[in-house]
C-alpha cells in the first residue's frame, strides 16, 4: 500500500506540474495574441488641414490597412522597376542593332571607296604608261582607261624597242599592279565580311527562285473573313501555286514548328540580334524545333492551311516582341 500511495502522489504531482505549465503557456499565448490583435485593430486618425479656412479633413485607418497599403506600394514600385529594366534592355538591343546597321553602311561606303581607288589607280597607270611610251618614241594604238570607264583592265604590251627600255617599263608597271592587287585584297575581305553580316539578317526573298507576288501588305487591312471589319496585318502575304519552296530568310535556329487553327502549319526561327521570322499556312514543314538552318535553306512548301483564303505564305519579321514591316528588310528582294 505504501508503494501504491507513493506512485499516486508522484502521479498527482506530475499532473499538477504539467497542468500549471500548460496554463502558464496558454496564458502567455493569449496575452501575445491579445497584443497582436490590439495592434492590428488599433486605428489611427489622419487629419488634413488646409491653409484656407475650409473645414479640416480627417479619416481613420487601421494598422492593418497601413500594412496593406505599404505592401501595395512596395509591389507597385517593384513592378515599375522591373518594367523599367526590361524597357532599358529592349532599348539597348535596339541601339546595338542600329550600331550593326551603321557598321554595315560604313563597310559599304568603304567598299565603294576602295573600288573608286582601284579604278583611279588604273587610270593613273594608263597615263604613266603613255608618258613613258611617248618618251621612248613609241606610238600606243590601243585604247586607254579613262575616268568614265566602268571597269579597269590592263595588259602588259611588248613593243619593238630597246631591251633596257622594255625592262624598265615592265618593272615600273609591275610595281603599280602590285599596289592595285593589295587594294583588290582589301576589297575582297570587305565583301566577305559584308556577306557574313547579311547572312545573319532576314534580307532575302523567302520564296525559292524569287517567284511569288505580294497579295497583302503589312499594316491595317480589311478583314478577309469579315468584310465589314479591319485588322492589323502583322506580316506580308506572298501568293503563288501550291508546293512552291519556302526558304529561311537568314541563318538561325527553329524554336517553334507545329499546327494551329489560325496559322496552320507554321515555323518560327530565331536569328541573331533578336530577330525572329515566321512562315505560316505551309503545306508541309521540312524542319523541326531545335534544328539549325542557313540562309536560303528550304524549310517547307507553300500551302493553304489554317485560316487562309488561298494558297500563299504569311511571312513575319519581329525584333524582340515587336512586329515590323518585312519589306523594309528585303535588301536583296528577288
Amino acid at each position: 500500500m505504501s508503494l501504491a500511495n507513493n506512485f499516486k502522489r508522484l502521479e498527482m504531482k506530475f499532473l499538477s506540474a504539467f497542468t500549471n505549465r500548460f496554463n502558464f503557456i496558454n496564458k502567455r499565448a493569449k496575452s501575445f495574441f491579445k497584443i497582436i490583435k490590439s495592434i492590428f485593430t488599433q486605428h489611427f486618425t489622419i487629419m488634413l488641414i488646409p491653409h484656407s479656412e475650409k473645414k479640416a479633413i480627417n479619416f481613420k485607418i487601421s494598422f492593418f490597412g497601413i500594412l496593406f497599403m505599404t505592401f501595395l506600394s512596395v509591389a507597385s514600385i517593384t513592378g515599375l522597376t522591373i518594367a523599367v529594366v526590361f524597357a532599358t534592355n529592349a532599348n539597348q538591343k535596339n541601339i546595338e542593332l542600329a550600331t550593326t546597321v551603321a557598321e554595315a553602311n560604313n563597310k559599304i561606303n568603304t567598299i565603294e571607296t576602295a573600288m573608286n581607288s582601284i579604278h583611279q589607280q588604273a587610270v593613273n597607270t594608263s597615263r604613266i604608261k603613255n608618258q613613258h611610251l611617248a618618251e621612248m618614241g613609241i606610238n600606243n594604238n590601243r585604247s586607254d582607261i579613262t575616268e568614265n570607264d566602268d571597269t579597269a583592265s590592263m595588259s602588259l604590251e611588248y613593243y619593238p624597242s630597246d631591251q633596257l627600255k622594255q625592262s624598265y617599263y615592265a618593272d615600273y608597271t609591275k610595281k603599280l599592279l602590285e599596289d592595285m592587287s593589295n587594294d583588290y585584297k582589301v576589297f575582297a575581305n570587305l565583301l566577305k565580311k559584308e556577306k557574313e553580316i547579311l547572312q545573319k539578317l532576314p534580307t532575302i526573298w523567302p520564296v525559292e527562285r524569287g517567284i511569288g507576288r505580294i497579295t497583302n501588305r503589312f499594316g491595317p487591312q480589311p478583314d478577309p473573313f469579315n468584310r465589314q471589319g479591319w485588322y492589323l496585318h502583322k506580316g506580308l502575304d506572298i501568293a503563288d501555286r501550291r508546293h512552291v519552296g519556302v526558304l529561311a530568310a537568314a541563318d538561325g535556329k527553329i524554336i517553334e514548328q507545329g499546327f494551329d487553327n489560325v496559322f496552320g502549319n507554321s515555323i518560327l526561327i530565331r536569328h541573331n540580334y533578336e530577330f525572329y521570322t515566321k512562315y505560316a499556312h505551309l503545306h508541309i514543314a521540312y524542319v523541326k524545333a531545335g534544328d539549325t538552318v542557313k540562309q536560303g535553306q528550304l524549310i517547307g512548301l507553300m500551302g493553304n492551311t489554317g485560316m487562309s483564303t488561298g494558297n500563299h505564305l504569311h511571312y513575319e519579321i519581329r525584333i524582340g516582341a515587336e512586329v515590323v514591316d518585312p519589306e523594309g528588310f528585303l535588301f536583296t528582294n528577288k
